[in-house]
């Protein structure tokens, strides 16, 4: 009998094949016409980084104060070669 704590979650049938059939359909049509869909591809690149690129330079800034100012950033202790992503974690293993 299979053991419950280490068994696979169960695959979601109906996610995955939409989203392999997408993939699949998404990959064909670029090998089908790969001049016009490079055309597409670089229009929608072009029109979402126009829309949407302030979005990722202000999510970058957002990011940056938030490792700067968390408590549990990754840290490296002077002296140690070892990283750790929690301050009691780099303590404990300091203390040893």
């Amino acid at each position: 009998m299979a053991d419950p704590a280490r068994s696979e979650p169960p695959v979601d049938w109906p996610v995955f094949g939409i989203t392999a059939l997408t993939v699949i359909a998404v990959c064909a049509l670029i090998f089908a016409a790969p001049d016009r869909a490079g055309t597409f591809i670089n229009g929608l690149y072009d029109q979402l980084t126009r829309t949407f690129g302030f979005l990722y330079q202000w999510y970058v800034i957002a990011l940056l104060i938030f490792l700067a100012t968390s408590p549990s950033v990754v840290t490296v202790r002077s002296g140690s070669a070892v990283a750790t992503a929690n301050r009691t974690t780099a303590r404990s293993a300091g203390s040893a």
